[in-house]
């Protein structure tokens, strides 16, 4: 049975994530900064920006089940600001969860899937905003744009061991990080999709799915977009201003 431990499985992307691969062959841990209830299973209490619970987490799993075969990482949070208005604090708060955090879990997972054998797998969520950053999200943006700079290096160092890390570019998926959108703004985005509506946290999932199978063995290094059509799509959707957007910490 494979081994995959999901991060920032609390709610999102994350939890449709864990479901997702629970209904298959596959031995789920889910950690989050708090333990979620309606899951079931082994669970991990992580704070990403403590270096020292992330090896303590990867501890557990290797005294548990003594091998791992994919990671992925759904953690994440928005702060918006314009930079003129920003501080410094706003932007290393999100650097620390969405990149910093990203790379413990990858520096600490990679060590074991090296032993895993072949079919190995890293998925990182990411953001259309690091392919088109707009007014406001200066720090989520960048460390998004990071982090996909990151996917890339670690799937050209991590090749020699047969593992594969790719990243998913989500666009507006309905998940808690929206909440703060009125309707209004929420028909606006989905009308300037060509899709036409906003993405569910399942349409992200089935795509992390694919990319921790041997059905996409070939597939390393890759960004892929899952946006309804929002890039291709004119005009380009506009970001609320910062003060209509909500700065609480949310999993994707």
């Amino acid at each position: 049975m494979r081994v995959v431990l999901v991060v920032g499985a609390s709610s999102g992307i994350g939890l449709a994530t864990a479901k997702i691969l629970r209904k298959s062959d596959t031995c789920v841990w889910t950690a989050s900064s708090r333990i979620n209830e309606d899951l079931n299973g082994r669970q991990l209490r992580l704070d990403l920006t403590d270096p020292a619970s992330i090896r303590h987490g990867f501890t557990c799993i290797l005294q548990k089940d003594g091998v791992l075969h994919g990671l992925v990482n759904t953690a994440g949070i928005v702060q918006d600001e314009l930079i003129m208005q920003s501080h410094r604090q706003t932007w290393e708060s999100v650097m620390n969860v969405n990149f910093w955090g990203a790379y413990e879990l990858m520096r600490s997972a990679g060590r074991l899937l090296i032993n895993a054998g072949e079919d190995t797998s890293i998925v990182n969520i990411a953001s259309v905003s690091a392919l088109h950053p707009r007014c406001g999200q200066g720090a989520y943006a960048a460390s998004k744009a990071a982090l996909l700079a990151l996917t890339g290096v670690a799937a050209q160092e991590f090749a020699r061991w047969n593992i594969r890390v790719n990243a998913i570019a989500p666009g507006y998926i309905n998940t808690p990080m929206l909440a703060s959108l009125s309707d209004a703004q929420r028909t606006v985005i989905s009308q300037q999709t060509l899709a036409g509506c906003l993405g569910r946290p399942e349409d992200v999932a089935y795509v992390v799915e694919f990319l921790l199978s041997s059905q996409s063995r070939y597939i390393t290094g890759a960004t892929i977009s899952v946006d309804g059509g929002l890039l291709t799509a004119t005009p380009v959707v506009t970001t609320p201003p910062p003060h209509e957007r909500s700065s609480d910490h949310h999993e994707h």
